[in-house]
């Protein structure tokens, strides 16, 4: 029944993130599911509801950017990163995955990752901006010249 309902606030044309997330952890593990097998439409929804979810036990939210991460789906990848913007509290705990999706060979995603970054008083730790210094010497100008407006803003 749990599952029905949150497919059902999310496969709509104006998916209901915020209520989908008010049904707080214990959706977690059928959010796991949709982000493993809910496919280019459900998968992003699923992610993306994750990283709204308040709680203690980021390892739980964190799985499941973890497997959004590692999705064969571009879409599902970029939703991964758009996530960050929404769990900037899990400081040091995120950083391998976001490492991971600068990293990523679709360049929507590293740019996504960039704009996580970017954004709010994000903390990152030396590997995360090791990384976007990385994508200061990219050879797409457009992307170069975003990591380094990224990385002059947190390499203090």
């Amino acid at each position: 029944m749990l599952k029905e309902t949150l497919i059902d606030l999310l496969d709509r044309d104006e998916p209901d993130y915020n209520a989908a997330a008010d049904m707080g952890t214990q959706i977690i593990p059928y959010l796991l599911d949709i982000t493993k097998n809910g496919g280019d439409r459900l998968a992003p929804r699923a992610v993306y509801t994750a990283s709204l979810i308040q709680s203690d036990k980021v390892t739980d939210v964190l799985e499941v950017l973890n497997e959004g991460a590692s999705s064969s789906i571009p879409e599902v990848r970029v939703a991964t990163a758009a996530a960050f913007n929404n769990q900037q509290h899990l400081g040091d705990s995120n950083s391998d995955t976001l490492k991971f999706l600068l990293n990523d060979n679709d360049m929507g995603v590293r740019k996504m990752a960039l704009t996580s970054i970017s954004k709010g008083e994000f903390h990152a730790n030396d590997s995360v901006r090791s990384e976007v210094e990385k994508l200061t010497t990219t050879e797409n100008n457009e992307l170069r010249l975003f990591a380094t407006e990224v990385y002059n803003k947190i390499k203090h």
